[in-house]
């Protein structure tokens, strides 16, 4: 009985730890709390899973908040930047447009492997701060560029909707 209650602890605690805000957002996101979850898997095997971060956990499009990737994959940084440039194309930016932000997105990210984690921070001027592994890699000054790259998650038209719902914290 003592084995069990102990492994029942260590389970709940490894479980709330999961949902513990990043450290690195606290200093841009106080009182940041978890707004919803969700799991990307692509034919049974996980992709990703993403969090939404926001102060209070209160979600506003407008106000910073934080995606946050973990990923259950490996991929290169290129790969990750084509992948982006193509849920940009399926919302509709122009061409140019993605073809001045792909290198973009390739500094910014770095490859990762399974267990890593990417995250774009919406700053209260509209830029975008990326982190890998809680490491800011880039700082984008681009109010546009900050809100096409997020909608390929939180936008109406992202090719996710399931996701997205679970991500703002709708059933």
């Amino acid at each position: 009985m003592r084995i069990l209650i102990i492994s029942w602890l260590l389970l709940t605690s490894v479980a709330w730890a999961k949902d513990t805000a990043p450290t690195y957002l606290e200093p841009d996101l106080p009182q940041v709390a978890l707004v919803g979850k969700g799991v990307l898997r692509w034919f049974g095997i996980k992709v990703y899973e993403a969090r939404l971060w926001a102060e209070r956990g209160q979600y506003t499009a407008d106000k910073p908040y934080a995606l946050e990737l973990i990923y259950g994959h490996t991929f290169t940084a290129e790969e990750l930047a084509k992948e982006g440039a193509k849920q940009m194309r399926k919302q509709g930016v122009e061409e140019d447009k993605i073809a001045r932000w792909t290198p973009v997105m390739q500094s910014a990210f770095t490859d990762v492997k399974a267990g890593d984690s990417l995250t774009a921070l919406l700053l209260p001027d509209q830029s975008l701060r990326f982190f890998s592994n809680g490491e800011v890699t880039s700082t984008i000054n681009d109010a546009e560029f900050s809100r096409r790259f997020l909608d390929i998650w939180l936008g109406t038209r992202t090719t996710e909707p399931k996701l997205r719902l679970k991500l703002i914290g709708q059933p």
